[in-house]
């Protein structure tokens, strides 16, 4: 899947725009694989191939109904297709009481919720929906939505905690309904092409490019690339319409891939065994993260005033944390060996070090807040912090995955000028780093997106301010969807511990 889908939350497309047409077959393109998961794993797969259809169908249908302020189009289309599925509802809880069977307490108990308090719950487990997005898809109110979550969790937290008291249930409940079902078919690509060419037909009259099918899927890829022909003309030979095949789709302006190193072949992750390093670095850069390097720049500062920076972030802990963010604010002075201050949920935990070292004894790439003697320790030589960097995620499961931890840990913290950029040099040599140059955040700015995702299909992206090069936006995704989103914001105090106005 493209960085571009892997923003997905960001996508709000203007689908009353003479467009229309295209816009719904990119986000066919994008999400049919992810809606037929959901069906499949709600449903099965043959009922799941028919349902994606009619979803697209629907959408085109409805499409006057979709306001791009009040969501996502992902999480539109997961509306529609969990409307689309109330009317299976008797054989979804068929499924799962033969899963149950198995045995499977848990599966047999959520076959027993009421329609309406599983749907939300596997909306935001299996489809990764907020709560506040879910009640918007479903019309409903956010309380309402709520409730119905609250009682679906607390109907399934015996087979889940035993009993156990404690924090953080809600979270362990989602985990483990999450993890049901989770080996279903994918979608074959007879069905994806078919369901395309009916989207296509119903919109008719437009002159569209194919775009190739998601890359999510390898087994997928493989056998829509033997479709190829045969994919088009099925197209064709259904609507009438011509198809122009220019191969991949549409790039970002000037992320032209024939300028960038070619990407190795990924080694794979197997158990027990030791995975291959990082390769070298090559002799030119495989991605686009090289251009911010010439971008960025740090916000106007003089003697004695402070970088104020906040971070509100949600993310697994105590709680649902899905409807409690935290907040986290540090001052940074002017001169960088000064009193740095780090507040943590608006005065819980204030702490004040020079230098930022607020946890002397903690230095070093594990550290949770990096001083800045150690970020004045680091090369300023792209080939030396690669060297650095790789060295210090060999021996991991994922090498790749872990040089791009490592990496972020630093970007999100208020790092000057010239190290952001050495960082940016570097991560453009790191192989399998997808790089959008046209994201935006969840609150709609403009943002350069870079994301890894790892062997086992969890992903970490950082979104960046294009202007300046600063992290804006810091967001990981697990397959058990245990996730972590956070935004930053920038600005100039004249005081420690100080607010804008």
């Amino acid at each position: 899947m493209t960085s571009a889908a892997r923003a997905r939350d960001t996508e709000r497309p203007d689908l009353s725009a003479p467009d229309a047409g295209q816009a719904l077959i990119r986000l066919f393109d994008e999400h049919a694989m992810s809606l037929h998961r959901y069906l499949a794993r709600r449903l099965d797969a043959a009922t799941a191939d028919d349902l994606v259809a009619e979803t697209f169908l629907a959408a085109w249908r409805q499409r006057s109904g979709y306001n791009p302020i009040r969501g996502t189009a992902r999480a539109w289309l997961f509306g529609v297709a969990t409307n689309l599925a109330r009317s299976q509802a008797r054989r979804e809880a068929r499924g799962l009481r033969a899963l149950a069977r198995e045995p499977n307490r848990l599966a047999g108990a959520l076959a027993e919720l009421r329609v309406e308090e599983r749907e939300v719950l596997l909306l935001v487990a299996w489809a990764e929906l907020m709560p506040a997005v879910a009640a918007g898809v479903l019309g409903l109110p956010l309380t309402t939505v709520r409730t119905r979550l609250r009682r679906a969790r607390r109907a399934l937290r015996k087979h889940v905690d035993e009993g156990k008291l404690g924090t953080g249930w809600e979270i362990r409940v989602d985990t483990a309904v999450s993890a049901l079902r989770v080996d279903v078919p994918e979608m074959s690509p007879h069905a994806y092409v078919d369901a395309r060419a009916r989207l296509i037909g119903a919109i008719g009259g437009v002159r569209l490019e194919r775009e190739p099918p998601p890359r999510r899927a390898t087994r997928f890829r493989l056998a829509a690339a033997a479709l190829g022909a045969t994919a088009t003309a099925i197209v064709v030979l259904a609507t009438g319409i011509l198809l122009v095949d220019n191969g991949p789709g549409p790039r970002a302006p000037g992320a032209d891939p024939a300028t960038f190193a070619p990407q190795p072949p990924r080694p794979p992750v197997v158990p027990g065994e030791r995975t291959p390093p990082l390769p070298g670095m090559p002799d030119r850069p495989r991605n686009a993260a090289i251009k911010l390097a010439d971008r960025v720049s740090d916000p106007p500062q003089a003697p004695g005033q402070y970088l104020y920076t906040v971070r509100l972030a949600t993310g697994p802990g105590s709680g649902d944390l899905r409807e409690r963010p935290s907040t986290r604010e540090e001052w940074v002075p002017f001169d960088r060996l000064g009193d740095w201050q780090l507040t943590v949920d608006t005065g819980e935990d204030t702490l004040v070090a020079p230098g930022g070292r607020y946890r002397p004894g903690q230095d070093g790439w594990a550290a949770a807040e990096h001083g800045q003697a150690w970020l004045d320790s680091l090369p300023r030589d792209p080939a030396k912090l690669y060297d650095q960097l790789a060295h210090e995620a060999d021996g991991r499961p994922d090498p790749a995955a872990h040089f791009f931890l490592l990496a972020s840990g630093v970007l999100t913290r208020p790092v000057p000028a010239d190290l952001r950029a050495t960082f940016y040099r570097t991560l453009s040599y790191l192989p399998w780093l997808e790089v959008d140059e046209n994201a935006r955040t969840g609150n709609g700015r403009a943002a350069v997106s870079l994301t890894m995702t790892d062997y086992t299909g969890a992903w970490e992206e950082l979104q960046v301010d294009p202007g300046n090069g600063l992290v804006i936006g810091h967001r990981k995704r697990q397959p058990t969807l245990v996730r972590f989103e956070s935004s930053i914001g920038y600005t100039v105090v004249n005081e420690r511990g100080a607010k804008p106005a």
